[in-house]
């Protein structure tokens, strides 16, 4: 059974469902049209004890009787986990509409490709942090074995010689 209360201007209807208490705010309204709120909230729930009338999962009580037994669920975002590999993709998609030199673009591809292969490219993005993209940044140093002589060289000592003097 549905009751109508007045606290100050505002009314309020109060019913009871699944051994719950619940309270809706009618609202500033005469008397008689939150009395006519109270016969409808008791007989949507007269409908869903019957069976004739089912309450969506996902949607509370109150939701249902304030939209008058229409209320849907409200659907979930499926949210797909953005990974490096997509990231990167997107990236030169935006970039290659031919706005840079193919050059350009070439050599940022390669770079993506190096960072998919280093990173992984089903790494979530989430997941990447300051650590491990330090990481990446520090890699190069361990992978000496492709690199020519002099790059090598500058590599092993970094900061003994100014860059590019051979000293």
């Amino acid at each position: 059974m549905a009751s109508v209360q007045q606290k100050n201007e505002p009314f309020y209807c109060q019913f009871s469902f699944g051994g719950k208490r619940h309270t809706i705010t009618v609202g500033k309204v005469r008397r008689s049209q939150a009395e006519a709120f109270a016969d409808n909230v008791e007989t949507l729930l007269e409908q869903v004890r019957r069976g004739r009338l089912a309450i969506p999962d996902g949607v509370s009580v109150t939701e249902f009787v304030l939209s008058d037994g229409k209320a849907q669920p409200v659907a979930e975002i499926v949210q797909k986990t953005l990974t490096v590999g997509d990231l990167l993709a997107r990236y030169l998609a935006a970039v290659g509409g031919g706005a840079l030199e193919k050059s350009t673009v070439y050599t940022l591809t390669n770079h993506s490709n190096h960072l998919k292969r280093l990173l992984g490219e089903r790494t979530p993005t989430s997941s990447l942090n300051r650590d491990s993209l330090q990481g990446y940044v520090a890699r190069p140093r361990n992978t000496t074995a492709r690199l020519s002589t002099p790059t090598r060289r500058r590599w092993k000592s970094p900061l003994s010689a100014p860059h590019g003097t051979g000293r």
